[in-house]
């Protein structure tokens, strides 16, 4: 289960995309990073310290699990491990339908990071963009993650 970032993340906001307004900072997804509009896509962030040993692909499933669980009919169409072995990382493409909504995609990114100074306390970080544009969106979502880095809430508030 993810809830808030359990530390302040930067990131670049790619061209086409814009910082959300007031009412569009939650979802279910997790704080809402960035919003398009045509097509319609958001990218949201959550993440969470575990301190147990469940691996990304665990967690992976786990996020598959609970989409199924609130009703959603969901269909894994890739799954890898991406990442170095300091920094691991794995990413799922999701073809989800949930009861009422239209068809999306979630292409989701999980990343284990731990603690310089305490190696056994790790915290993952859960990225989610979706949209029903997935294909024309996903060199966004892969440039908005390679510009994540630890930050502080200065820094973001600046960066916006």
């Amino acid at each position: 289960m993810f809830t808030s970032m359990p530390f302040p993340v930067g990131f670049a906001v790619p061209p086409g995309w814009r910082a959300p307004g007031p009412s569009e900072t939650g979802c279910p997804l997790g704080t809402v990073a960035c919003v398009r509009s045509e097509p319609a896509a958001v990218i949201a962030a959550a993440g969470g310290f575990r301190p147990d040993g469940a691996s990304l692909p665990e967690i992976a499933a786990e996020s598959v699990r609970d989409l199924r669980e609130s009703g959603a009919v969901v269909e894994v169409l890739r799954r890898a491990e991406v990442g170095a072995a300091g920094s691991p990382g794995l990413a799922q493409v999701l073809r989800v339908r949930a009861p009422g909504a239209a068809e999306v995609v979630q292409c989701q990114a999980f990343l284990a990071l731990h603690d310089v100074d305490d190696h056994g306390k790790r915290a993952v970080l859960r990225f989610v963009m979706a949209t029903t544009g997935a294909g024309e969106l996903a060199e966004d979502f892969r440039r908005f993650l390679g510009s994540i880095r630890p930050g502080t809430s200065q820094e973001d508030e600046e960066s916006q």
